[in-house]
């Protein structure tokens, strides 16, 4: 299991290991991404406000085939009060609190290999 600034968790591995530590496991308002067969004990334990189901792939350098569809635009500092404001209309319940100033400093993060 990995947990990730306190609220992501990430559950992985045989089913006995996810069972074992859904048991000591005691988040406040976390994000929990588990493999199909961690779904049943999870939901067992949390009632889930939403769920999504999740592709994971495998990628090798080489393998990939990018098939570019729109211009890309590196975006900047003017571009994240527009950025603050989607995201708080599209999901109020997790960025409703989201500043300009934390969006900044996203891509700020981001474009420094920090983020």
């Amino acid at each position: 299991m990995l947990i990730y600034s306190g609220n992501i968790l990430q559950l992985r591995g045989s089913v006995e290991a996810a069972e074992a530590l859904l048991e000591r496991l005691e988040p406040d308002g976390a994000t929990i991404t588990c493999e199909e067969q961690h779904k049943p004990y999870v939901l067992a334990k949390y009632r889930s406000v939403w769920i999504r189901e999740l592709i994971l792939m495998l990628l090798r350098r080489g393998g990939m085939k990018i098939h570019v569809s729109h211009p890309v635009v590196r975006l900047s500092e003017v571009d994240a009060e527009r950025i603050a404001v989607i995201l708080r209309q599209v999901k109020p319940e997790h960025w409703g609190e989201i500043t300009v100033q934390q969006v900044f400093e996203g891509m700020a993060a981001e474009h420094s290999g920090r983020g």
